[in-house]
């Protein structure tokens, strides 16, 4: 049996209550066959009837809806009304009725909205919505993409409309900083898990990740989404963004005298002030050791094994981001500034970062000991704030990684940094830095081939303190 309703072709399947919906169409049959089909909806609603009084709300919004888009059927309006007060039930409908099943009568109902004057408002209001993001008011225009945002959860292909993406990307540079958030955290929201959608957002994206202002934390995050596809897209993203070898030669460098190239400085720039906005560096973690490994590649690709000039490429580009970061601490030190502490600590975690993924990273083969002894003297730091904690429990961890990687090192620079490990577990207040300093000074005791001799030296020490404090 088949019938045509104004809002779509519904054929019943002999089999059950399959309905399907299509081809829409406008006839007087098919307003009469709307009619019974408007009654079926109101019969099962009142047959499914629970005692909260939940189905009639939702019967008397149909007709308050229905005749609001048809205020010339008063009539019908009239007898539909009758019919809700007086809770008659008529199967006007035969054995259809009894056949409906939920799923049926939810298609019935998505196609009947489909017609109702507030879904055909859909594209004024998204009208009014781009247009309320060039408004004067920094919060109206962060309001409005967060309505915009709520649209895009129910479907997020409306971010592939070119009204939405030229409003959208406008706002990347907004002059307000909450407003360029929310136009990132759209976008970051929905990047990784709709790749489609996030290629045509790819290019300014990558242009606004520098700004302090905005960052890939909305992306990042899903790093330890449920969905491990989601994680996969989330890695190749960042791949894409920092450790992908860009095409051609790469002339300029970040500075004199240094060997990295001003790409790799710049977007090692970009891990930094990412980190400035993170509570930790532990996601920057997994990105790193995910790509260095380059695991988040498709199956297909993975069967035939990665490539491994990838690989290598990779791991250069890690090692080139490591010696950048080591310049930049040097630099910001000799600066000299205020607060040069806390300026300095983004370097020092993401330098933290790669070398809890891989230690080799900061042991350069051609001298392995560099890192060990450029960071050693800020162990010689007198102040004991949780900044400084933060910074020196870093570099605690990166000289104790590093230095079983060294063969050897000069007797003063052991001798010194023996000392200064020694200086800090006596005056620091932070346990955690304790406990660093003295895991590092055995490390430190097994390089100079001192045995336990250290560690009984600084039992004696601690000692000593314990008796002059009774």
């Amino acid at each position: 049996m088949k019938f045509r309703i104004e809002v779509g072709t519904v054929r019943y399947a002999s089999a059950g209550s399959n309905f399907l919906f299509y081809n829409l169409t406008a006839s007087h049959n098919a307003r009469m066959m709307g009619q019974k089909i408007i009654i079926m909806l109101l019969n099962y609603l009142q047959d499914a009837a629970s005692a909260d009084d939940g189905h009639l709300f939702v019967r008397w919004f149909y007709l308050l809806l229905w005749y609001k888009d048809d205020p010339k059927s008063q009539q019908k309006f009239r007898y539909y009304l009758a019919r809700l007060k007086s809770k008659e039930i008529v199967r006007d409908s035969g054995t259809v009725f009894s056949l409906l099943t939920r799923d049926s009568v939810k298609k019935i109902t998505l196609a009947l909205g489909q017609k109702n004057s507030f879904s055909r408002g859909f594209d004024k209001i998204l009208h009014l919505l781009l247009a309320s993001l060039m408004e004067n008011s920094p919060v109206i225009r962060a309001k409005a993409l967060r309505a915009v945002s709520i649209i895009v959860e129910a479907d997020p292909q409306v971010l592939g409309d070119k009204r939405v993406q030229s409003a959208v990307e406008g706002r990347f540079c907004d002059s307000a900083i909450s407003v360029r958030e929310a136009a990132l955290e759209l976008v970051g929201r929905h990047i990784a898990s709709h790749p489609d959608v996030g290629l045509k957002y790819f290019e300014k994206v990558a242009e606004r990740i520098k700004d302090t202002g905005v960052t890939c934390i909305a992306i990042i995050s899903r790093i330890g989404d449920d969905e491990s596809s989601i994680q996969d897209i989330v890695c190749k993203t960042f791949y894409e963004f920092w450790f992908e070898e860009p095409t051609g030669s790469q002339t300029q460098f970040f500075g004199d005298g240094s060997s990295v190239p001003l790409e790799v400085a710049k977007k090692t720039e970009q891990i930094v002030e990412m980190l400035r906005r993170m509570p930790s560096h532990q996601l920057l973690v997994t990105v790193i050791k995910r790509n260095l490994a380059l695991d988040f590649f498709p199956q297909s690709v993975k069967a035939i094994g990665i490539n491994p000039v990838s690989l290598a490429s990779v791991r250069k580009r890690c090692e080139l981001m490591c010696k950048c970061l080591l310049e930049r601490i040097l630099q910001v030190e000799e600066m000299n500034i205020q607060e040069g502490e806390r300026r300095t600590l983004p370097y020092v975690l993401a330098l933290h970062a790669f070398c809890v993924v891989d230690p080799t990273l900061c042991a350069p083969a051609s001298d392995p000991s560099q890192f060990v002894v450029t960071l050693q003297p800020y162990l010689k730091s007198q102040a004991d704030s949780r900044v400084i904690a933060q910074l020196v429990e870093s570099i605690i961890f990166i000289i104790d990684a590093v230095l079983p990687l060294v063969r050897k090192l000069p007797q003063s620079v052991v001798e010194e940094l023996e000392q200064d490990l020694k200086n800090m577990i006596l005056r620091h207040s932070f346990l955690t830095v304790v406990h660093a300093c003295i895991k590092c000074l055995c490390a430190v005791s097994k390089v100079a081939g001192k045995g336990a001799a250290i560690v009984e030296n600084l039992i004696q020490l601690f000692s000593n303190v314990w008796m002059l404090r009774q």
